[in-house]
């Protein structure tokens, strides 16, 4: 499946804080009619900006997971997710956080190396159920890919399409007292 597009980076704390810095360093040089603060303003306001287009896109990710078809609550379970750099436009920049919201199982977060086109990559872990029940969806993955100097992130969600059951835990057998 692939991934929906979204195509504007969105600012963090980072650059808000960035942004404020240099707006108040503005004032300052106007305040006091000193060039180098201006230009110090605007080298901040430049950073930002070329921030925000250095930002690596997660418009062109192929991602699947694969889980077992019937797990019990309690009983670890494997859980292999294949991230996949689709042939179209993945810069291989940087690298890629992925959580995993599966259904009934904990979240799995994910850190992905930067990839070149056509590359791909396979992460393995054991997850524990905590909750009982069938899903007929199964679940999402969220994308998010920072800029070089972490003021702007990208954010892409995969609705992934598999279903799964969850049973009760497995009894565990009491010993009666000898008589």
């Amino acid at each position: 499946m692939l991934a929906r597009i979204q195509l504007m980076p969105r600012p963090t704390r980072a650059t808000s804080l960035l942004l404020t810095i240099a707006a108040t360093l503005e004032l300052l040089g106007q305040l006091i009619n000193s060039t180098g603060v201006s230009i110090a303003a605007a080298a901040a306001v430049g950073a930002v900006v070329g921030d925000a287009f250095l930002a690596p896109s997660v418009r062109y990710v192929q991602i699947e997971r694969q889980t077992p078809a019937r797990m019990a609550v309690g009983v670890e379970a494997p859980v292999r997710l294949s991230i996949r750099g689709s042939a179209k436009g993945t810069s291989g920049r940087r690298p890629v956080v992925l959580k995993d919201r599966a259904p009934g199982l904990d979240v799995g977060r994910y850190v992905v190396p930067s990839m070149r086109r056509g590359e791909q990559a396979v992460a393995d872990r054991a997850a524990m159920p905590h909750h009982r029940g069938c899903w007929s969806d199964g679940g999402r993955i969220d994308i998010e890919a920072y800029s070089p100097l972490g003021g702007w992130v990208r954010r892409n969600r995969v609705i992934v399409a598999s279903s799964g059951w969850v049973h009760p835990a497995p009894a565990v057998p009491l010993r009666l007292p000898a008589a």
